[in-house]
């Protein structure tokens, strides 16, 4: 048996509307209408109550940090002095060693910005999905037009600053049809100076695809020239982090990545209006979009004992019986939904099968070259996962 699961990691929901609407976002456009009926922006009320409940969750459970995630839509459209707010009171109330981050996509960021959250400690993320041919085809603003000219202007502007790199945690990439070689994409980060990266699959699942055309084999085939050009790199290689999280896998470290079978249950989204979420990507799954905690009602210790969360969670005999689990996890629990239930594996099974099968193979000629042994299979060294 494995330890219970302890919240210490809230995603803030502190934006509700973005300034761009990006094709393939589960937010806007893959089904989900909720959050047109929710504030723009989180309250004074909602963010107290949300510094109060972490204040607690973190005495309760003797946590010595707790992670943040400021998020939308864009968080940046709250504006800089609602932002230094929120994490005044957050800091103020929370009475525990609090970890900023923050996902945004980039295009209203300056120096101000960069400047204010240099003070405040807030590392982020940037959304870049590659050259303009590729950013441009999704990454759209809300008439249809692109946006790379503006981002890269940005990025370029503020990467002579020290504080950039220090708060820059890295690139986060949805790769889509028609697909790129995954080899000469990573190549085109590399030679841009990017050193932290991860491609996003599209997010979909069996009963609501990410495309009409949608082939496994695909983006198999991407995920495949990405980890052969990165191991090519050798110690010049960036960090991804999907990578990195399937090779621990591979020789026993159990993932705590929620997409390679982390526990939902340590991890919380909080809407602007309050309500308690389980995953904002879940919201493309009708199990999964209903909020039945809020802050203003619940502490977070309700959130990680919900027994439903742990049915669902709950993997089905081809994931159990697979050699792969300790490394995949059985994959992200949104890309599992039938229509009804996550009873089955999930949509990108065989990708990461084949991925998986390519980066045991390279393992075991390593091994077989440095004479450690005769070989190498991941079930001799896979442990029994938690339950």
């Amino acid at each position: 048996m494995g330890s219970a699961p302890v919240v210490n990691w809230a995603i803030l929901k502190i934006a509700q509307r973005c300034n761009i609407n990006c094709t393939y976002c589960y937010v806007y456009n893959r089904g989900d209408t909720s959050w047109q009926g929710r504030p723009a922006v989180m309250s004074d009320e909602i963010v107290l109550a949300v510094a109060q409940r972490i204040r607690r969750q973190a005495e309760e459970f003797g946590l010595k940090e707790f992670h943040v995630e400021l998020h939308g839509g864009e968080p940046l459209l709250v504006g800089r002095r609602r932002f230094e707010a929120i994490c005044a009171t957050l800091k103020e109330h929370a009475r525990v060693d609090l970890r900023f981050h923050m996902q945004t996509n980039g295009l209203l960021l300056d120096r101000d910005w960069l400047g204010l959250l240099d003070r405040l400690d807030v590392s982020f993320g940037i959304s870049l999905d590659g050259p303009p041919e590729l950013h441009d085809r999704n990454r759209v603003d809300h008439f249809g037009r692109g946006t790379s000219d503006r981002l890269t202007s940005i990025l370029h502007d503020l990467s002579t600053e020290r504080s950039f790199h220090r708060l820059f945690g890295g690139i986060l990439c949805v790769v889509s049809k028609p697909l790129p070689h995954g080899g000469e994409l990573l190549d085109w980060f590399v030679r841009n100076g990017v050193r932290d990266i991860d491609f996003l699959l599209p997010d979909g699942n069996h009963a609501n695809l990410p495309g009409p055309d949608f082939d496994p084999a695909d983006f198999a085939r991407f995920w495949i020239e990405v980890y052969d050009r990165w191991s090519a790199y050798g110690q010049a290689a960036p960090r991804i982090r999907t990578l990195r999280t399937l090779l621990r896998g591979l020789v026993g470290e159990k993932s705590g990545m929620d997409a390679h079978g982390g526990d939902l249950r340590t991890m919380l989204v909080v809407e602007t209006d309050g309500s308690i979420g389980i995953s904002d990507v879940g919201r493309i799954c009708a199990p999964l979009n209903e909020d039945v905690h809020h802050v203003r009602t619940h502490e977070f210790r309700a959130h990680q004992e919900r027994e439903d969360i742990a049915l669902m969670q709950r993997l089905p005999a081809k994931c159990t019986d697979c050699r792969w689990l300790p490394a995949c996890g059985g994959g992200y629990l949104p890309h599992r939904f039938t229509g009804k239930d996550f009873s089955q594996p999930s949509i990108y099974c065989d990708v990461w099968d084949a991925l998986l099968e390519r980066m045991a193979g390279e393992i075991a000629t390593e091994l077989e070259r440095i004479n450690v042994g005769p070989g190498f299979s991941a079930s001799r060294t896979a442990h029994r996962p938690a339950a």
